[in-house]
């Protein structure tokens, strides 16, 4: 699978990280791709949280899922299914 990351994760592999205070106190980065499913997300110090996450259902189809979230807007998603 490759996503907005860049990074490809092969069946088996699993690929995981997090990272705190880049961007400000209160910011963070995180996620995991298992080749199967995966889910990317990231806060600014602002309290500005976007990210997505996706997987593969039982015919193949990617079924991925954008959102963001802030204090004045709440929470918003957009899905998508990717037939390839």
């Amino acid at each position: 699978m490759i996503h907005s990351l860049g990074v490809k994760a092969r069946p088996g592999e699993r690929y995981q990280f997090h990272m705190h205070g880049h961007k400000g106190p209160n910011s963070y980065k995180w996620g995991f791709d298992t080749g199967k499913r995966f889910r990317f997300e990231e806060r600014d110090e602002d309290g500005y949280v976007k990210g997505q996450y996706g997987y593969y259902d039982k015919s193949g189809k990617l079924h991925m899922f954008h959102y963001d979230a802030d204090p004045h807007g709440g929470f918003n998603s957009k899905s998508s299914i990717n037939t390839e």
